[in-house]
């Protein structure tokens, strides 16, 4: 399950001590009743455990601490507090905790920098790898693997080559590049996979069409999310484009059995045709013959014609060979 989007900034300040009693307490309510925030929450708290019994923490303490510091006073002035008493001591010390989630904290913070400040230098490399969500990212001796939470818009330029792919880790992010990159193959599966808008699925489901045909080729990952859209996936259309990602790749035997038995089992008749389509195409349709006596049977009128039609164009073809032989 996945945490709520808007919850993962509240969540990582719970953790940082960062929230006043108000603002805690609703987070500890939602915390009650949402299971997968739950699982989030422990999750950053286990890693605030590791970071308070690394070795060595202190020499960073006090650049992160000034670093933190220089952060907040950039942000937008915020209304007096209206309790001068501290807040209640956290189960874990605020500093080592820090120095373990101030990356995430960064990301965060120059969210809210963007949109208040004036224009902020480049990102440094771990800021970077946290705003992509591809690299890990080591803080206080320890990696950690940003979250990326959801895509959200696919597009493809034909006059370029180049995908558009909106998707969010802790900020929304925009990536562009062709299909040979890796990042863009592992994207686009992610929108296969855990996209609820069959739209968003289709056009990714395009898109690894378009990097199939081009390249002959596609990532594990793709491959992997293609499979689960043909075993799991409800809506016709992105089942049907799915398969023709398939007859755009050499014929393997993985996908050969895929094809098969899409062919003998599925109920969709036009996602039969194509499927034996895709098989038929290959070495003149000997690798749909063994399976042309049981198509014949379809329930398809359509598919029934294309087996007798492929079946009588094989068994021609010896005979029209002898003839040429003789012509000779």
């Amino acid at each position: 399950m996945k945490p709520c989007p808007k919850m993962q900034l509240a969540i990582n300040l719970y953790h940082a001590g960062e929230l006043d009693d108000g603002a805690r307490l609703e987070v500890e309510r939602h915390l009650e009743r949402c299971p997968a925030c739950r699982e989030a929450a422990e999750h950053i708290g286990e890693i605030a455990r590791l970071a308070a019994e690394a070795p060595g923490l202190e020499e960073n303490l006090a650049a992160a601490s000034a670093r933190r510091s220089r952060l907040m006073a950039a942000l937008t002035p915020r209304p007096p507090a209206r309790h001068t008493a501290p807040l209640p001591a956290r189960p874990m010390p605020l500093q080592p905790l820090y120095a373990a989630l101030a990356a995430m904290l960064l990301v965060a913070f120059g969210f809210l920098l963007g949109r208040f400040g004036g224009r902020q230098p480049a990102p440094d490399p771990t800021l970077q790898a946290l705003l992509t969500g591809f690299q890990p990212v080591v803080a206080a001796g320890h990696t950690v693997q940003p979250e990326l939470l959801n895509v959200q818009r696919v597009r493809y330029d034909p006059a370029s080559g180049q995908f558009e792919i909106t998707y969010n880790t802790v900020n929304g992010v925009r990536l562009q590049g062709t299909g040979n990159q890796p990042q863009v193959q592992l994207m686009l599966a992610r929108a296969m996979v855990d996209s609820d808008n069959p739209a968003l699925r289709l056009h990714a489901v395009k898109a690894a069409r378009t990097i199939a045909a081009q390249q002959q080729s596609l990532d594990d990952e793709l491959l992997q999310a293609i499979d689960y859209l043909l075993s799991k996936e409800q809506n016709q259309g992105v089942r049907l484009m799915a398969i023709r990602v398939l007859r755009a790749l050499p014929l393997t035997e993985t996908i050969k059995r895929t094809l098969v038995q899409i062919v003998l089992h599925d109920e969709n008749p036009a996602l039969r045709m194509e499927a034996f389509d895709g098989l038929a195409a290959h070495a003149g349709g000997r690798e749909i013959e063994p399976y042309l006596q049981t198509i014949a049977k379809d329930s398809s009128s359509s598919l029934r014609v294309k087996a007798r039609t492929l079946r009588q164009t094989i068994d021609a073809g010896p005979v029209r060979s002898a003839e040429l032989s003789q012509e000779n």
